[in-house]
Order: structure tokens, then C-alpha cells, then sequence
């Protein structure tokens, strides 16, 4: 560890910059070292990875070194600020849901939201995208939850969102959060109490299933979310929600979320605990910035969505 310097980082920033998304594919660089990919990929000009992709890998490598650092395995991580800035125009970006479409996505004429859907027919699926309204949790930290991630904190239920630092042999096994800010726990929330949620953790819990939502594969990166993205996309465009626009997608609910924080009027410091927004709190060592589970609970509690009606999926 103590043989990797600051250059080195800055070269694997560079390859992961200059290598093609799909390289190992690519007839030009299949099979070559991943510097080798780079360099053809950077002569033949060939498409590059996106800088959400690059620091991806930048996070993995940072969180690495961040470990080696605390336990004085070396002196200082030399993989500090090496994450590519993420720039998009106004135009790009991302809208929240309107509430007609909030409505035609988890309303009673949904195949996925009808009344009285039996708890075991309740999968990923069904989960996911309510997890993301009402926690502002990302697409891959809903994906990737285990039964061990879901806990009682001094009596309040809450999600715990961290990076898994253990590893293993199954690439599609390593956890990821976005950022150290990322890393937090959030409660869970009395709406997705009466949607059953806390249920379904215990139906799984009692079968023995490692993972919160057993259904749901990875895609070719490793990434739940990738399978995922592409079906809610589809479910989306679909006749019988007819939801899609072209500036909403999964990643959607989570601006309505944090619009919903806002209309609560609380403070920036619990907006970005309970959201996991970098700026101006302490880092994940403190969870959620160092407020309480009841705390956090008791805030969670203002979010609402107007003119939503899910009591057609409470379970009794």
C-alpha cells in the first residue's frame, strides 16, 4: 500500500478517463491490459466512459485508501480529490414527477400498484421504486440491500446505506454508494410501514434470503441498478401508466423527495443527513451527521406528497 502515490492514483484516473465503456468487447482492444485499452481507445477515438462511470471506480479506489490510512497503514490517502466534477446543462437535467404522473405510477390502475396485492407478490419491483419516494434512496443503494441493512436503531426501524468494506469473490456482491456522503441510515417511513415493508424484511429474514429482494439480478456491470433502469423505463412508457417525459426518470422520485424536505422547512444539515447530499455536514463516520434515530424519524415523518393516495395497497 505504502508503494502507491499520488501519480499512480492520477494514472488510473487517466486510464478509467480514456478506456471505451464496453473495451473487453471491442475487437480493438479485447483482451489487451486495461492501460493498453486506454491508449488504442484514446488513438482510434473511440467513445469514452462518462465521469459518473470514472468515479465510480475514483470512489472504490479512495474508500481503499481511506482504510489503509486509518489503520496507519500509511500515512496519508494519496486518492483525495481525484473525482471528476459532474457538469450538466440546465436543460439535461432531471425533473421530479408531477403528481398526475406520481398517481398513474403507484395509482390502482397500475399493473405493478393494484389494490390488495398480496404481500408475497410484493417484489423488488413493487419495493423499489416506493423505497426511493419515500427514503430518497439511489436506484443501486435500493437495489443492493441486504436483510442485514435493515435494523431497529433504539426502536426506531431504520435503513442503514453504507458501502460494504468486506468484499468477496462476487463482483455483483460489492456494495456502492455514491459518495462518503452517501453513507448514512434513514428511517423507514411510517408510509412504507403501511405498505408492508417492514413485512416483507421479515418474510425474507425468516426464509433464510440474504438479500432484501431476492428477485432482482444484476446487469453486465455488476450493477442491480442497470436491469433495473432499463424495466422502469419501459414500465414508464408503458399504455397503461403512460408516465414517461422525456426529463423524468427512476432518478426522478428522488427530486421529489428532496422537494418534499423542503416543504418541511428544516434545516440543510437534516436535508442532507436524511438524503445523503454532500456539503456542509460531517461524513458518514458520524451517520446521518450525528443526529439521532428519533430524531431523524420524527423529521421523516413530515414528508408527504400531496394528492397522493396509496391507501388502496395498505395491507391489513
Amino acid at each position: 500500500m505504502a508503494s502507491i502515490d499520488r501519480e499512480d492514483c492520477r494514472r488510473i484516473r487517466q486510464v478509467l478517463e480514456d478506456l471505451a465503456p464496453n473495451y473487453t468487447q471491442l475487437p480493438a482492444t479485447r483482451g489487451r491490459s486495461m492501460e493498453e485499452a486506454a491508449r488504442i481507445s484514446r488513438e482510434l477515438d473511440l467513445p469514452r466512459r462518462k465521469p459518473e462511470s470514472v468515479n465510480s471506480s475514483i470512489s472504490n479506489l479512495a474508500a481503499l485508501m481511506h482504510y489503509a490510512e486509518n489503520e496507519e497503514l500509511i500515512p496519508k490517502s494519496p486518492a483525495r480529490g481525484l473525482m471528476l466534477p459532474i457538469t450538466r446543462r440546465k436543460k439535461d437535467r432531471r425533473n421530479p414527477f408531477s403528481v398526475e404522473q406520481l398517481g398513474r405510477i403507484f395509482g390502482p390502475a397500475s399493473p405493478l400498484y393494484r389494490p390488495a396485492t398480496p404481500l408475497e407478490d410484493r417484489n423488488g419491483r413493487f419495493w423499489v421504486p416506493l423505497l426511493s419516494l419515500w427514503s430518497g434512496m439511489r436506484l443501486n443503494e435500493c437495489c443492493q440491500l441486504m436483510i442485514g441493512d435493515v435494523r431497529y436503531m433504539r426502536e426506531i426501524p431504520v435503513i442503514v446505506i453504507a458501502e460494504d468494506t468486506q468484499g468477496g469473490g462476487d463482483e455483483a456482491d460489492a456494495k456502492r454508494v455514491k459518495t462518503e456522503a452517501g453513507e448514512r441510515f434513514v428511517p423507514v417511513h411510517p408510509e412504507l410501514e403501511r405498505l408492508g415493508f417492514l413485512r416483507h424484511w421479515q418474510a425474507m429474514k425468516e426464509a433464510g434470503r440474504p438479500r432484501l429482494f431476492p428477485d432482482l439480478r444484476p446487469g453486465a456491470t455488476g450493477y442491480y441498478s442497470e436491469p433495473f433502469s432499463l424495466w422502469f423505463g419501459r414500465y414508464l412508457k408503458g399504455p397503461a401508466v403512460a408516465a414517461y417525459t422525456r426529463k423524468t426518470t427512476f432518478h426522478s422520485l428522488r427530486h421529489n423527495y428532496r422537494d418534499a424536505l423542503r416543504d418541511t422547512e428544516m434545516s440543510g444539515e437534516m436535508v442532507r443527513a436524511l438524503g445523503g447530499w454532500a456539503g456542509g455536514g460531517s461524513t458518514s463516520d458520524d451517520y446521518g451527521s450525528g443526529f439521532t434515530p428519533e430524531r431523524l424519524y420524527g423529521a421523516i415523518k413530515a414528508v408527504r406528497y400531496e394528492g397522493l393516495d396509496l391507501s388502496h395497497l395498505y395491507l391489513p
